[in-house]
């Protein structure tokens, strides 16, 4: 259920919460839809290893525009639409900033105000971006909402309105995944595994001397297990051989396992 927190965005209060929840901009990296951020970069984040960088460029014009894009979003539609923040009271690490959402909880909206052609594209198709999709749906899934507007603005007098397609599945399936993450990856301290734009690829003499000594060890490694492995051939014939399936000197002792032999220290 959700449960409407008394924080104002963008206030230090709300980015100190933001630290020890996911917000709606943070699920595409965990579903994999965001082509700027990974898991990886996102657990680096979540467990204070690398500070989170919150503003751009980008998100200063939304800030700058999102009052008047509202304005104009409800006087197309003619509905109210009031920021509010939300968490879920049973996973508490669940928490979303709405843009806006209707008196009655029904509807919400996320409001874009972009200068790049890429929104234009897909609002003229009707379509939503698959990271706004994946950041809408988690918002329905948080808040309670049933449906939800896609607004973009460029201007006073050019903006676009498309309609989720709301998918209870998707959304179930979503909702799994960012509580797996949490459970996994923040409270079990694991690692996400990095991509391959995730690795820092080291120049410096230090790390080319340490990366050419652990292949040449790794080199040595694989020599002695097959030289290892011929030795259990030999042993095994020789217990074969002699009809002796435990045999034991040296230090070792060795047993017939049947088509292998256990190796154990005496």
């Amino acid at each position: 259920m959700a449960i409407e927190i008394d924080l104002i965005q963008r206030s230090e209060e709300w980015l100190l919460a933001r630290k020890s929840t996911i917000g709606s901009s943070e699920v595409s990296s965990i579903s994999g839809t965001n082509p700027w951020k990974s898991s990886y970069k996102l657990w680096l984040e979540k467990t204070g290893r690398v500070a989170g960088q919150f503003f751009n460029s980008a998100m200063q014009r939304g800030v700058e525009f999102e009052d008047e894009a509202r304005g104009k979003l409800e006087d197309v539609t003619g509905l109210k639409f009031t920021p509010k923040v939300f968490r879920d009271d049973y996973y508490p690490f669940l928490q979303v900033s709405l843009d806006g959402i209707t008196d009655d909880g029904k509807t919400i909206c996320e409001i874009k105000c972009p200068t790049s052609e890429t929104l234009r594209e897909y609002c003229l198709k009707g379509e939503i971006p698959p990271y706004y999709e994946t950041q809408i749906d988690y918002q329905l899934i948080v808040s309670g909402a049933k449906g939800a507007k896609f607004f973009v603005w460029y201007s006073p007098t050019e903006h676009y309105i498309v309609d989720m397609k709301v998918d209870l599945n998707r959304q179930r399936e979503l909702k799994e995944k960012v509580i797996y993450w949490w459970q996994e990856y923040v409270v079990g301290a694991k690692s996400p595994t990095p991509l391959e734009g995730d690795y820092f690829e080291a120049m410096d003499t230090i790390w080319a001397k340490l990366a050419l000594e652990r292949s040449e060890l790794t080199e040595k490694i694989n020599k002695l297990k097959l030289e290892l492995e011929a030795n259990d051939q030999k042993m095994k014939s020789y217990m074969q051989t002699y009809n002796r399936p435990a045999v034991k000197g040296k230090g070792i002792k060795v047993h017939l396992k049947e088509n292998s032999i256990e190796v154990a220290n005496d």
